[in-house]
């Protein structure tokens, strides 16, 4: 029996795999809040479109002999990404989690890129870091592909999802060593960065900035009208992010009724 990892409209399947050997490498369970978290202690999540790993012609020399079509790597460079979000959502641990398509200013910023794809095995880069500039996660996930999933009664699933889990629980424990002061921190740092990209003048001197590492040299007083304009711009921003957001949720809608065919 021979398994297709994608069917897309309009696409053949990037490689056929045989179902009795695509097995998942493990069976690990995502870690999940069985309590309501305060909002103060939430941080926001943006989860960037993945690097495809076409950058080059010998790239893609490679992918065409091996029966992987670019396109195809194109569409899971933007499923793969909704689903690591939507796997996070899942959790209860983090604030809104969206998916976009270039970088953002926000709490943490997830991006990433397929070194490998093939049906029977995805292999991913990821990395997190958060508005202070700091690395939480720099890693490469490897996993081999739950066969069952591929069938049509187990669409709900994906036959990577132990992958996904192991993403989401790394990047949980990490955020268990951060405590609160540094968490309000980071928020804070979040909100700075993008009034000071707005407007340079008035609060670029409350952060301070070296190699891509910044810090708060001061807060704005309580109830600046400036403070509260930029917190109404930032709420449009983030409206407008949630739009793009809902398109890529669509698309990963298209993309998920092609598993199983």
């Amino acid at each position: 029996m021979w398994t297709p990892r994608f069917v897309l409209a309009g696409l053949l399947p990037s490689v056929f795999v045989p179902a009795s050997t695509a097995l998942a490498e493990e069976n690990v369970e995502l870690v999940q809040t069985s309590n309501e978290i305060s909002e103060a202690s939430l941080l926001d999540v943006d989860v960037l479109a993945f690097d495809p790993g076409l950058s080059d012609e010998k790239t893609l020399r490679e992918l065409r002999k091996a029966g992987i079509f670019p396109e195809v790597r194109e569409a899971e460079a933007l499923y793969i990404p909704v689903h690591l979000a939507r796997t996070l959502q899942k959790t209860g641990f983090w604030g809104a989690v969206r998916v976009g398509p270039a970088a953002s200013i926000d709490d943490l910023t997830i991006s990433g890129a397929i070194s490998s794809s093939t049906g029977a095995e995805l292999q991913v880069d990821v990395r997190v870091i958060d508005s202070r500039g700091m690395v939480w996660l720099d890693k490469r996930y490897k996993s081999k592909a739950d066969a069952s999933v591929y069938n049509v009664r187990h669409l709900a699933n994906d036959p990577f999802q132990e992958l996904y889990n192991r993403i989401a629980n790394d990047l949980l424990a990490r955020r268990r060593k951060v405590d609160q002061k540094h968490v309000t921190r980071i928020r804070e740092i979040t909100l700075l960065r993008f009034a000071s990209d707005l407007a340079p003048t008035p609060f670029s001197n409350y952060l301070v900035s070296a190699k891509d590492r910044y810090s708060v040299a001061g807060l704005p007083a309580q109830g600046d009208p400036m403070m509260a304009r930029i917190e109404r711009l930032r709420l449009r921003d983030r409206m407008l992010i949630d739009t793009l957001d809902s398109y890529y949720a669509n698309f990963y809608a298209q993309m998920q009724e092609a598993y199983g065919s």
